[in-house]
């Protein structure tokens, strides 16, 4: 009787430190996809990042890194983009913003999907809403990219 008493206790104290460990050392990932579209334009903005949080003399640290892709493409045929001179693009999020670069074109552009990526040390939450503007020539669209869910 008394072996199975310290079975158990042993047990529980094993579980014990454990969870008190995983729980101050622990690694959370964030990987989100964020859609949107306007008359013109389709977007997609893709972040994967990951969050380190551990404890060490009795301090808790965390680091985190991050990477994502903005891809916009444009809802027509490539002729349609035959007459097009210049393009540009760029978004807001609650942590900064960003942009592709500035498009000049001396010949019909060659492609209908444009993309920046990137990365850093900051983190998303899903809730997020990435505020996306396309300029091209005279014409500019504004849309909102939410997450999927996924």
């Amino acid at each position: 009787m008394l072996r199975k008493i310290l079975l158990v206790i042993s047990v529980l104290v094993v579980t014990v430190l454990l969870f008190s460990y995983f729980s101050k050392n622990k690694t959370i990932h964030k990987d989100y996809i964020f859609k949107g579209e306007s008359s013109h334009w389709i977007g997609e903005y893709v972040f994967k990042g990951t969050e380190k949080w551990k404890e060490k003399n009795k301090r808790t640290t965390l680091s985190s890194e991050s990477r994502y892709t903005l891809a916009i493409k444009y809802k027509g045929d490539l002729s349609e983009l035959a007459s097009v001179k210049n393009l540009s693009y760029f978004y807001q999020t609650s942590l900064g913003s960003g942009s592709g670069e500035t498009l000049e074109f001396d010949e019909s552009p060659n492609q209908i999907l444009f993309t920046i990526s990137g990365g850093g040390t900051t983190t998303m939450n899903k809730d997020e809403v990435i505020e996306v503007t396309v300029k091209w020539d005279s014409f500019e669209e504004s849309f909102e990219l939410r997450s999927t869910g996924k």
